[in-house]
């Protein structure tokens, strides 16, 4: 309802932004193009995908933390994530002042690396091995959101 006002050439609205977002699935999925979620043209050099890049980043760093908090040297945490995501420690590091303090904001980013690093140390006190599988999967989510097949 908040954002009603911003799609009112948009018809039928209905004025809750739930039932529109459904009523505009349900349109694409009967072959007509999206209103609500049509792609925004963007300039020549900058990412579509942004946000979900930042949501992987986000997630790798949280990788990291938990590891750490599971009893593994900060070195081999980094470096276990980085080579599933494809990138460097170094990378990584730059992620938090950067692209993700803006995406999500400073306190976000603590908090998910906190509670993340609190979850290894009770997988760790209760002998919860962690899954590198995971990682390598998320790994790979990353890797296909950067535009590599895989």
């Amino acid at each position: 309802m908040i954002v009603s006002h911003l799609f009112s050439s948009q018809q039928p609205m209905s004025g809750s932004s739930l039932v529109d977002a459904a009523l505009d699935a349900s349109m694409v999925a009967n072959g007509d193009r999206p209103k609500l979620f049509a792609p925004i043209a963007s300039k020549q050099g900058v990412r579509t995908n942004s946000f979900e890049l930042a949501l992987h980043q986000i997630g790798a760093l949280a990788w990291v933390a938990y590891l750490e908090g599971s009893g593994i040297k900060s070195s081999e945490s980094q470096s276990t994530v980085a080579s599933a995501y494809g990138t460097s420690a170094d990378t990584m590091r730059k992620w938090v002042p950067n692209q993700l303090a803006e995406a999500f904001g400073v306190d976000v980013v603590d908090l998910k690396i906190r509670t993340a690093m609190r979850e290894g140390a009770m997988h760790l006190k209760f002998g919860i091995a962690p899954d590198l599988g995971k990682i390598q999967t998320d790994g790979a989510a990353y890797m296909r959101a950067l535009g590599f097949k895989g």
